[in-house]
């Protein structure tokens, strides 16, 4: 085996080698089949090879299955400038089957129905609950990690019997690992009644009704890029399917940008020398449906436009927006353009999973992006000043004969965009008076009446959101109707209490 540079000492992270710790005392738990939920920056490569080498010294043999054919060799990479002794399968790529660990194509272990020989495996990007190789893997009955930055997928609760975070994208924000968001609302697509496959909206609907805003796209970002950069900058662009792709770019083009399409249809050679040209500036935006959600690490990458929206898919968002929040020289901050509703939906989700990771794995149930304020619109319940509520369509308060004009759907325009939350930046959890009025009036609402026990559910929270006893007593104006965003900090702090 050929090694791509001098080895190099592995040492780990305080965060990384807690995470390993994690592991092995799940391990010794009985737990057989553990998930690591390393997020983008936190080095999760970096914690598999050590767990290679780990296993290495006792002797064991190890398989890594790699969820495409780009983090195969970007795996082994990292293994190589490690020292670590290793083969790759990969079609008729493959090399060095009798060393001790073998780095897999998840698309040749499918074809070939069969895993090598192994002790230990580890599945890279595990959240895709690739059906036939978890089979495989499943039947070998040896130790398993499967690694993911966004295991969020349902029925991961079924596959796994343990859970550990490596640590929060909040953290890694804060300590400067990663690159913050600038998270922009814009003039989104409007898929109201739109038809759906498999949860997700169709690409052909996607593609239609964003035809409308195509020139929005390009406006807004030749104006928000001008406004933060001074012009244009190195973009990726997200997009409903090839077609849609097609038609953005040739928007860009007119607009004298050179945005490119990366897709399916190309080969791996392509690929690589596509990025590698976007990597040295040769072009402007690189555009692609789901091709770089995974396996794309260009660091110096400075705004992403969001033009796919997702209903379910919650796993491919959060991978979506860690593509802008690597680190590079001079990057103080990536933009996030939303033209999709995206963050607006899945607002409270994404800022809990960059706040504390994930609470447990889905053991069944569905997550489902909550409408944005445009898809909302219809549902919007409307109070009259005089107190009579309006139903769906009316506009006229039957009791005092007022017009109503019911609430804008998004308080944005072509040529405005507002801003959104953005990691480390949670600004209701400082309000802490505030929060425990909230507090106590979700746990009013989940212990029907029963005071003593409300107080004591308020108090319980409060403490472990804070590390302290609130200020005010119980009886503060806990009667305001509960907010949606402490309940779900609630329901996720009782979900870890009992995971542990």
């Amino acid at each position: 085996m050929t090694l791509f540079a001098p080895p190099q000492p592995l040492v780990l992270r305080p965060y990384q080698q807690g995470a390993v710790d994690a592991l092995a005392a799940g391990l010794k738990r009985g737990g057989k089949r553990q998930m690591l939920c390393a997020p983008t920056g936190s080095g999760k490569t970096v914690i598999a090879a050590y767990l290679t080498q780990r296993a290495l010294a006792k002797g064991s043999r190890v398989v890594f299955v790699a969820d495409t054919i780009a983090l195969v060799w970007q795996t082994a990479r990292v293994f190589a400038s490690y020292g670590i002794p290793h083969g790759v399968v990969q079609s008729k790529n493959s090399y060095g089957k009798a060393e001790p660990v073998q780095i897999c194509s998840a698309q040749t272990i499918e074809r070939r129905g069969f895993l090598p020989a192994a002790d230990v495996l580890l599945l890279d990007e595990a959240h895709r609950r690739r059906n036939k190789v978890i089979k495989l893997a499943v039947d070998f009955g040896v130790p398993m990690v499967g690694l993911s930055a966004t295991p969020m997928t349902d029925g991961l609760g079924k596959i796994y019997d343990g859970l550990v975070n490596a640590v929060s994208t909040d953290a890694l924000v804060k300590n400067g690992d990663l690159a913050p968001l600038k998270i922009y609302a814009a003039q989104e697509i409007d898929m109201r009644g739109a038809e759906k496959t498999a949860g997700e909206w169709r690409a052909s609907e996607v593609r239609a009704r964003s035809r409308p805003i195509i020139g929005d796209i390009v406006s807004e970002w030749q104006r928000m890029t001008a406004k933060h950069f001074g012009g244009a900058v190195k973009t990726l662009l997200f997009s409903a399917d090839t077609a849609h792709g097609e038609e953005l770019c040739a928007a860009f083009q007119a607009a004298g940008f050179d945005f490119r399409q990366s897709t399916f249809l190309d080969t791996d050679a392509e690929t690589r020398e596509m990025v590698d040209n976007f990597r040295h500036g040769e072009f402007t935006g690189l555009v692609s449906v789901e091709k770089f959600v995974l396996g794309f690490d260009v660091p110096d990458v400075r705004c992403i436009i969001g033009a796919r929206p997702y209903s379910r898919s919650l796993s491919s968002f959060v991978q979506q927006l860690g593509r802008g929040m690597r680190t590079s020289p001079g990057k103080d901050y990536c933009l996030y353009l939303d033209h999709a509703g995206n963050f607006e939906g899945w607002h409270e989700d994404v800022l809990d999973f960059w706040a504390q990771g994930v609470t447990r794995l889905d053991d069944g149930e569905k997550r489902e992006r909550k409408p944005s304020r445009r898809e909302d619109e219809e549902r919007q319940a409307v109070k009259c000043a005089c107190g009579y509520v309006l139903g769906r369509g009316q506009r006229i308060c039957p009791a005092c004969g007022k017009t109503m004009t019911r609430r804008a759907s998004v308080d944005i325009a072509p040529g405005r965009m507002r801003e959104l939350t953005a990691p480390g930046s949670r600004e209701w959890v400082k309000a802490r008076s505030w929060v425990w009025a909230k507090m106590c009036g979700v746990a009013i609402e989940w212990k029907r009446g029963d005071t003593g026990a409300a107080r004591r559910l308020a108090l319980a929270q409060y403490r472990t959101l804070y590390g302290e006893w609130p200020m005010r007593e119980w009886g503060y104006p806990w009667t305001e109707m509960p907010d949606a965003r402490v309940k779900r900090k609630m329901v996720n702090q009782i979900r870890s209490w009992r995971g542990r």
